[in-house]
């Protein structure tokens, strides 16, 4: 099932509203985005999301369907640190 959401990094002031189908792993939007919209490199870097609304914080390695994540809920990118 295709799910639309809105995802965006703290740092930046752009979202993207994103349609993805719920198996997909949310690591692989996040690589995919990083290797197609110029400056959004670090994504690929990203351990997780986290749920705007809950705070909860989401592992890159589970499916939008296993982290309950819907249509419309907005998601934070987690960008690892360096160092």
């Amino acid at each position: 099932m295709q799910i639309t959401v809105t995802i965006t990094e703290p740092t930046m002031n752009k979202s993207y509203d994103i349609q993805v189908d719920n198996k997909q792993r949310i690591k692989t939007t996040l690589k995919v985005l990083s290797e197609n919209i110029q400056g959004l490199e670090n994504w690929g870097k990203a351990h997780g999301v986290r749920i705007k609304n809950s705070g909860r914080q989401i592992s890159g390695d589970v499916t939008y369907e296993e982290a309950d994540i819907y249509t419309g809920m907005e998601l934070t990118v987690m960008i690892k640190r360096e160092g």
